[in-house]
């Protein structure tokens, strides 16, 4: 029997647990067991040696908006206990703001594309405003 523990935590704040993050163990291109971490940010997998007789298995570990971070040929035998600690950094960085620019219109009054862009004023005095 092998087991792996371990704890997954964001890159941009260390003090914060990836709940609910997939860990997932594979093995000569399968899926062989798989976890979540819980809302401490922590996981355990327990795999019977039948199912690491062939090779050294992969472990991956995914969250919603991070990118998965595999980590490949753990050198485990029978009997070990794997400890893990990983830090996945956000695809996006929630510390850097992007703000698009337009202005009206957007659409040229000569060309014949469907829709139209109207400020918050145009709304406010349209005749048609739901009265």
């Amino acid at each position: 029997m092998i087991q792996i523990r371990g704890s997954l935590y964001d890159f941009t704040y260390p003090d914060e647990p990836l709940i609910f993050a997939s860990i997932e163990v594979w093995q000569d291109g399968m899926r062989v067991a798989g976890t979540e971490t819980d809302f401490d940010g922590d996981f355990s997998i327990i795999l019977p040696l039948k199912d690491l007789a062939t090779s050294a298995p992969n472990l991956r570990l995914s969250y919603l908006g991070y990118p998965s971070l595999w980590i490949e040929n753990m050198p485990i035998r029978g009997g070990d206990v794997v400890h893990i600690l990983a830090l996945l950094e956000p695809a996006v960085n929630p510390n850097k703001q992007q703000w698009n620019f337009y202005r009206v219109p957007l659409i040229q009054l000569d060309e014949t594309t469907s829709g139209q862009t109207f400020t918050s004023e145009q709304i406010r005095s349209s005749p048609t405003r739901g009265r």
